[in-house]
Protein backbone atom coordinates (compact mmCIF):
# COMPACT_ATOMS: atom_id res chain seq x y z
CA UNK A 1 0.00 0.00 0.00
CA UNK A 2 1.52 3.54 -1.29
CA UNK A 3 -0.28 6.84 0.13
CA UNK A 4 0.81 10.23 -1.77
CA UNK A 5 0.40 13.27 0.23
CA UNK A 6 1.63 16.81 0.07
CA UNK A 7 0.42 17.93 3.63
CA UNK A 8 3.21 17.32 6.03
CA UNK A 9 0.83 17.31 8.97
CA UNK A 10 -1.56 14.98 7.34
CA UNK A 11 1.29 12.84 6.15
CA UNK A 12 2.53 12.38 9.70
CA UNK A 13 -0.80 10.63 10.74
CA UNK A 14 -0.94 8.01 8.04
CA UNK A 15 1.13 5.82 9.19
CA UNK A 16 -0.41 5.59 12.89
CA UNK A 17 -4.06 5.40 11.03
CA UNK A 18 -2.71 2.69 8.72
CA UNK A 19 -1.31 0.46 11.71
CA UNK A 20 -4.84 1.25 14.01
CA UNK A 21 -7.23 0.37 11.05
CA UNK A 22 -5.04 -2.02 8.92
CA UNK A 23 -2.47 -3.53 11.22
CA UNK A 24 -1.72 -6.63 9.31
CA UNK A 25 -1.32 -3.68 6.24
CA UNK A 26 1.25 -1.63 8.39
CA UNK A 27 4.41 -3.59 7.55
CA UNK A 28 3.69 -2.94 4.06
CA UNK A 29 2.52 0.79 3.66
CA UNK A 30 4.39 3.44 2.26
CA UNK A 31 4.27 7.00 2.69
CA UNK A 32 5.70 9.75 -0.29
CA UNK A 33 5.62 13.13 1.07
CA UNK A 34 4.99 14.69 -2.36
CA UNK A 35 2.76 16.50 -4.82
CA UNK A 36 0.58 13.86 -6.54
CA UNK A 37 1.32 16.10 -10.16
CA UNK A 38 5.26 15.63 -9.75
CA UNK A 39 5.10 11.58 -8.81
CA UNK A 40 6.75 9.48 -11.59
CA UNK A 41 7.84 6.64 -9.49
CA UNK A 42 6.46 5.22 -6.77
CA UNK A 43 8.19 2.04 -4.35
CA UNK A 44 5.88 -0.65 -5.76
CA UNK A 45 3.47 -0.59 -9.12
CA UNK A 46 0.54 0.83 -7.73
CA UNK A 47 -2.99 -1.09 -9.45
CA UNK A 48 -5.33 1.04 -7.71
CA UNK A 49 -5.99 4.52 -6.78
CA UNK A 50 -8.46 5.82 -3.85
CA UNK A 51 -8.34 9.59 -3.49
CA UNK A 52 -10.77 12.51 -2.06
CA UNK A 53 -9.29 15.11 -4.88
CA UNK A 54 -9.76 19.07 -4.36
CA UNK A 55 -11.86 20.39 -7.70
CA UNK A 56 -8.81 22.40 -8.79
CA UNK A 57 -6.23 19.61 -9.55
CA UNK A 58 -8.88 16.92 -9.63
CA UNK A 59 -8.45 16.11 -13.58
CA UNK A 60 -4.73 17.08 -13.67
CA UNK A 61 -4.22 14.44 -11.12
CA UNK A 62 -6.10 11.36 -12.29
CA UNK A 63 -4.60 12.20 -16.15
CA UNK A 64 -1.20 12.15 -14.46
CA UNK A 65 -1.31 8.85 -12.65
CA UNK A 66 -2.97 7.17 -15.74
CA UNK A 67 0.05 8.52 -17.58
CA UNK A 68 2.84 7.72 -15.18
CA UNK A 69 1.60 4.26 -13.62
CA UNK A 70 -0.07 1.86 -16.58
CA UNK A 71 -0.35 -0.53 -13.38
CA UNK A 72 -3.50 1.23 -12.57
CA UNK A 73 -6.26 -1.15 -13.05
CA UNK A 74 -9.47 0.60 -11.12
CA UNK A 75 -9.64 3.31 -8.47
CA UNK A 76 -12.72 5.17 -6.82
CA UNK A 77 -11.82 8.65 -6.98
CA UNK A 78 -14.02 11.15 -4.77
CA UNK A 79 -14.79 14.59 -6.62
CA UNK A 80 -17.13 17.00 -7.11
CA UNK A 81 -20.29 16.93 -9.50
CA UNK A 82 -18.98 18.79 -12.56
CA UNK A 83 -15.51 17.09 -12.54
CA UNK A 84 -16.60 13.39 -12.13
CA UNK A 85 -19.45 14.72 -15.35
CA UNK A 86 -15.95 15.70 -17.22
CA UNK A 87 -14.41 12.62 -16.49
CA UNK A 88 -17.17 10.24 -16.84
CA UNK A 89 -18.42 12.01 -20.52
CA UNK A 90 -17.81 10.22 -23.55
CA UNK A 91 -15.91 11.00 -26.00
CA UNK A 92 -18.59 13.25 -28.60
CA UNK A 93 -20.88 14.07 -24.97
CA UNK A 94 -21.10 16.39 -23.10
CA UNK A 95 -19.80 18.64 -21.11
CA UNK A 96 -17.21 21.26 -23.27
CA UNK A 97 -13.51 20.67 -21.90
CA UNK A 98 -13.73 17.02 -21.57
CA UNK A 99 -10.60 15.14 -20.86
CA UNK A 100 -11.76 11.71 -22.31
CA UNK A 101 -9.89 12.45 -25.50
CA UNK A 102 -6.48 12.65 -22.68
CA UNK A 103 -7.74 9.51 -20.95
CA UNK A 104 -5.40 6.23 -22.34
CA UNK A 105 -7.57 3.98 -24.16
CA UNK A 106 -8.06 1.31 -22.02
CA UNK A 107 -9.29 3.83 -19.41
CA UNK A 108 -12.85 4.02 -18.56
CA UNK A 109 -15.07 5.97 -16.22
CA UNK A 110 -17.92 6.16 -14.86
CA UNK A 111 -20.30 7.75 -12.55
CA UNK A 112 -21.62 5.61 -9.30
CA UNK A 113 -25.60 5.11 -8.86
Amino acid sequence: MVAVEIDPVLAAKLPETVKAWRPDAAGAFHLVQADAMKVTSLPVEPTAIVANLPYNVAVPVVLHLLQHFPSLQHGLVMVQDEVADRLAAGQDQRPTGCPRSRRPGTAACARPG
